[in-house]
């Protein structure tokens, strides 16, 4: 069989197998004035959601348990602080009907 694979190892633990890097998120792209847009970075929360007067923030850690939420009443330029201990997690951003989701790494 022509690009086949094979992999043979020895049972056990083998805990430098993988690893994972991560990079705090930073912009340096111009941001359309008629665009919503959010992210995370430093522990803060970014963002405008034009066309919405409410916002509702969940943040999950990733067995799904609900750890942090924020109610944005002005969504124009918006800024919260998150406080949570060092892990991975999953922003949930609420805007009327629209629904977005993004994993933050928080260090």
């Amino acid at each position: 069989m022509k690009n086949s694979y094979t992999f043979a190892s020895e049972p056990g633990e083998f805990n430098d197998r993988f690893y994972l890097h991560f990079k705090k998120q930073s912009t340096n792209e111009d941001v359309n004035e008629k665009q919503n847009y959010f992210y995370f970075a430093e522990d803060k929360i970014y963002g405008k959601l034009l066309d919405y007067a409410n916002v509702k923030i969940n943040i999950y850690n990733v067995i799904s348990q609900l750890m942090a939420t924020f109610e944005i009443e002005n969504t124009t330029n918006f800024v919260q602080t998150v406080n949570l201990p060092r892990g991975i997690y999953v922003m949930q951003i609420i805007a009327g009907t629209q629904n977005y989701t993004q994993k933050i790494y928080i260090d």
